[in-house]
C-alpha cells in the first residue's frame, strides 16, 4: 500500500457525541463509531466499536445503557436502533439492530431521552416513542440544515427548536402530551445552539453571532440569565452544555477558549458578586454576566464538543477536540479562573494502527497522555499577569480570537444590547 492510499484509508474523526448523563463518549469516525466509558479521570474505558462501511454521521446513545441510535453516511435517511450487548448479524462487535426507520430526506440531527427518540429533517421533527419507535407526532419546521435541537432528559420531556430562520425564535413543545407550549423570542439573529438543564426548567440559546449567551426559565419563557462569551462578533458557538444539578453553563466555539458561567444566582444574597463579573462595563453591559472560569486546550483543534460532569465526584470539563483528544480540566466553582488541564487522551490514536486498519481489541483502558500546560497567547506573554478571569478580561487581557477587528460601535443595539434588563 503506497502512503497515498494509507492516508485516504487512515481512520478520521467526524463527530464527538456526550449522552445524556457525560457518563459515555461516542466518537463518530470514517470507519464507525467507538463508545468510551466516562467514570474517572485516571482511565477512559473502550466500550465498543460500531463498523460501517463509508462511516458514521450519527451516534446518539440512551444514556448508560445499550441501545445506539445510528445514522451512517451511506444510509443517510435511514435510523437504526442498535444493542450494542447483543450479536447481530453481522457479528458481535456491530450489536443487534432492533428497530429501523427510513424518511423522506436525510437525517441531520437524532435526540433521545427514556420516553422520546425525536428526528430532525430539514423542513421537520418527528417524534417517536422510544420503545417501539412508533411515529407519534410530526412538527413542520422552517429549513433547519444544522439539525438545530434539544430534547429535556428529565420527566418533563420538553424539545426546543428555531420557529424562525431570520431571527432567533425558539418553540418550545411538550413531546409527552404532543402540545405547544410557548415560543421564546431568543436572539435578534437565527439561533445556532441549544441545551435545556436536567430538569428541563432552563434552556440556554446562542445566537449566530456568539458574543452573548441566554439562559431562560420554563415554562414562562421568561429571561433569567444573560452572559457575555466575549468580544469578538465572528465566534460560532457549537456546543452549550449544563452540568447534572443545572447550576453550571459551558460553552464551546470555534475559537482556542471553552467558556465556563454560573447559572444559578448567589444563594448568600449578600451581593458578593464582583461588578466585574455581575456588569462592570457601561454601554449596555450593566445586565451582562462574564465568564466564570475558562478552559484552553494546549493545542488548539476546534470546533469542539464539551460537557461538564462529575468524574470520582469532582466537577470536569471535558472537551473533546476535532483532532480527537479527550482533555480533561479541573474547574474551582470557587474562585473560577483559568482551568487547569488534569489530563488529556488520544482516542483514535489508541485505536487506529499505522496502515489505517482499526482495531477492535477494547479491553484494555486508554492512559492519559503527558500534556503540557495550556499555552499563552502573544497579549498574555507581554501583558501583567493577572489573578483571576475577572482582572484578565478588564485589563485588556483577552485571547487573541476575543479582540473585535473593527471599532466598536456603542450605539448599536445589536452589539451592546440595551441597558433595560427584563431579568428576574
Amino acid at each position: 500500500m503506497n502512503s497515498a492510499a494509507a492516508v485516504t484509508d487512515k481512520e478520521k474523526f467526524v463527530f464527538a457525541s456526550f449522552n445524556q448523563d457525560c457518563t459515555s463518549l461516542a466518537v463518530g469516525t470514517s470507519k464507525g463509531f467507538h463508545l468510551f466509558g466516562l467514570r474517572s479521570t485516571d482511565r477512559v474505558e473502550q466500550q465498543h466499536f460500531y463498523q460501517a462501511e463509508g462511516g458514521v454521521i450519527l451516534a446518539e446513545r440512551l444514556f448508560g445503557g445499550a441501545l445506539v441510535a445510528v445514522v451512517t453516511q451511506h444510509s443517510p435517511q435511514q435510523l437504526r436502533v442498535v444493542n450494542v450487548n447483543r450479536a447481530g448479524a453481522k457479528g458481535a462487535n456491530n450489536g443487534a439492530e432492533i428497530l429501523s426507520h427510513y424518511y423522506s430526506n436525510d437525517i441531520f440531527s437524532v435526540t433521545l431521552n427514556r420516553q422520546r427518540l425525536v428526528v430532525c429533517l430539514e423542513r421537520s421533527l418527528h417524534i417517536h416513542n422510544i420503545k417501539d419507535l412508533v411515529e407519534l407526532h410530526t412538527i413542520s419546521s422552517p429549513p433547519n440544515l444544522k439539525g438545530l435541537q434539544a430534547l429535556s432528559v428529565g420527566d418533563l420531556s420538553l424539545l426546543a427548536y428555531p420557529s424562525n430562520v431570520t431571527v432567533g425564535h425558539v418553540a418550545i413543545f411538550d413531546a409527552l402530551s404532543l402540545k405547544e407550549m410557548v415560543t421564546v423570542e431568543a436572539h435578534s439573529s437565527s439561533v445556532v445552539a441549544l441545551a435545556f438543564d436536567p430538569a428541563g426548567t432552563k434552556l440556554a440559546t446562542a445566537s449566530q453571532k456568539g458574543t452573548v449567551i441566554r439562559v431562560f426559565s420554563l415554562p414562562d419563557g421568561q429571561r433569567v440569565f444573560e452572559f457575555r462569551r466575549g468580544l469578538a462578533r465572528c465566534a460560532s458557538i457549537s456546543t452549550l452544555a449544563f452540568d447534572g444539578e443545572g447550576m453550571w453553563l459551558a460553552a464551546a466555539s470555534n475559537t482556542e477558549t471553552i467558556h465556563v458561567f454560573r447559572a444559578t444566582r448567589d444563594s448568600s444574597g449578600d451581593g458578593a458578586e464582583s461588578w466585574a463579573q455581575w456588569g462592570g462595563w457601561v454601554f449596555g453591559m450593566m445586565s451582562q454576566v462574564r465568564a466564570f472560569a475558562m478552559a484552553r486546550p494546549p493545542n488548539p483543534a476546534p470546533p469542539y464538543s464539551c460537557a461538564l460532569c462529575k468524574l470520582g465526584g469532582v466537577l470536569r470539563v471535558l472537551v473533546c477536540s476535532a483532532d480527537g483528544h479527550l482533555l480533561v480540566f479541573a474547574l474551582d466553582t470557587t474562585a473560577g479562573g483559568t482551568c487547569s488541564l488534569v489530563c488529556c487522551y488520544r482516542l483514535l490514536g489508541e485505536m487506529s494502527g499505522p496502515d489505517g486498519e482499526v482495531k477492535q481489541d477494547i479491553s484494555q483502558p486508554l492512559v492519559p497522555l503527558q500534556c503540557q500546560p495550556s499555552c499563552r497567547t502573544y497579549a498574555q506573554m507581554v501583558a501583567p499577569a493577572a489573578e483571576s478571569v475577572e482582572e484578565e478580561q478588564h485589563a485588556g487581557i483577552l485571547p487573541e480570537d476575543e479582540i473585535a477587528a473593527a471599532t466598536f460601535r456603542l450605539n448599536d443595539d445589536e452589539e451592546f444590547p440595551p441597558m433595560v434588563s427584563h431579568t428576574k
